[in-house]
């Protein structure tokens, strides 16, 4: 987790350096619904908005009858686009 972090992050700065408007989409294995109770999730995500990231994906992608998750993401700077998005789910 550290090394992707680290490394996310490098990328990140390149890309809010030059202002380049991106979306990054992947199943990260980081369950933002334990935000609250885990400081690598918790380091992680503020880390994205930090750099003017938002996430599209807000409710858990995996539920079943024990538990839910959400561990599938898409992230984006492009806030213009991203609520148009938003708007045909």
């Amino acid at each position: 987790m550290d090394i992707f972090t680290s490394t996310l992050f490098y990328l990140m700065n390149i890309i809010n350096v030059e202002k380049i408007k991106c979306t990054i989409m992947g199943d990260f294995n980081v369950d933002l619904l334990k935000y609250n109770s885990r400081d690598k999730t918790n380091n992680c995500v503020d880390n994205l908005f930090t750099q003017g990231l938002l996430p599209l994906v807000t409710k858990p992608t995996r539920v079943t009858s024990t538990s839910a998750t959400l561990i599938d993401h898409i992230y984006t700077n492009n806030i213009c686009k991203a609520s148009i998005f938003e708007i045909q789910m």
